[in-house]
């Protein structure tokens, strides 16, 4: 995700916020409401750039993972397609994931 995408969310959230508790402070709920509606929503889009770039990181680990494969395929014999249908492979993808989407936070 851009940098751009990401200050223009935090500043969505921002403005959100700042609506919210201005409606808040002048009694008026329906203000307070499109504030809190404007904070979630970027919130939202937050968590999405963070999900997004966590599945950049794993696709370039796994072609990281396929091109080291292929490399040590050509003498064994072994297609780099069995060792994607591993179970271990899978397990890997996996916690590659899940490392990337923890570092985002």
């Amino acid at each position: 995700m851009s940098t751009s995408d990401r200050a223009e969310h935090g500043a969505e959230e921002l403005k959100g916020k700042t609506k919210g508790g201005l409606g808040d402070a002048l009694d008026n709920e329906q203000m307070e409401a499109e504030g809190k509606n404007e904070k979630s929503s970027a919130q939202l889009k937050q968590a999405s750039d963070k999900v997004q770039d966590a599945a950049g990181d794993v696709k370039a680990a796994l072609h990281a993972r396929l091109s080291a494969q292929r490399h040590h395929d050509r003498g064994a014999g072994e297609t780099s397609a069995d060792a994607v249908g591993s179970p271990i492979f899978a397990i890997w993808v996996t916690e590659s994931l899940w490392r990337a989407l923890i570092r985002r936070r």
